[in-house]
């Protein structure tokens, strides 16, 4: 059994926002391979993000799993298990509420600013 490891990069890398691997051992040897990730050595994602400056982040860890679980984690496409990307977009999606919030409170109905300016200069010429 070994370790199937999250990275997370810093900004995309052309589509990719993630490295997903797998190691024998444990916790050690995960953070072992990661700095090697870091320094280009392994794979070739890792190596193209590491030379074109893109920072990045273990952000998750399962142990006791093969690799096959490694490759059920791939098959499932985008990859919505990252802790960092599920609270960026909670962040972003509480942004959203307040803004759309105290929009609907300042305004009233909600209307965006644009209608009511053209609103209200119409009422004016007219």
């Amino acid at each position: 059994m070994g370790s199937v490891y999250l990275i997370h990069f810093d900004k995309p890398y052309k589509h990719a926002k993630h490295y997903l691997g797998y190691v024998k051992g444990g916790r050690e040897a995960v953070f072992k391979r990661y700095e090697r990730h870091k320094l280009g050595i392994g794979s070739v994602l890792m190596k193209v993000v590491t030379e074109a400056g893109i920072g990045s982040s273990l952000s998750r860890i399962w142990y006791d799993k093969d690799q096959a679980f490694e490759r059920k984690l791939k098959a499932r496409g985008k990859l919505d298990i990252c802790p960092i990307c599920i609270s960026i977009r909670k962040e972003k999606e509480k942004k959203d509420q307040r803004i759309i919030r105290n929009r609907k409170l300042f305004w009233g109905i909600g209307i965006p600013i644009s209608v009511f300016l053209l609103m209200y200069f119409l009422s004016q010429v007219l």
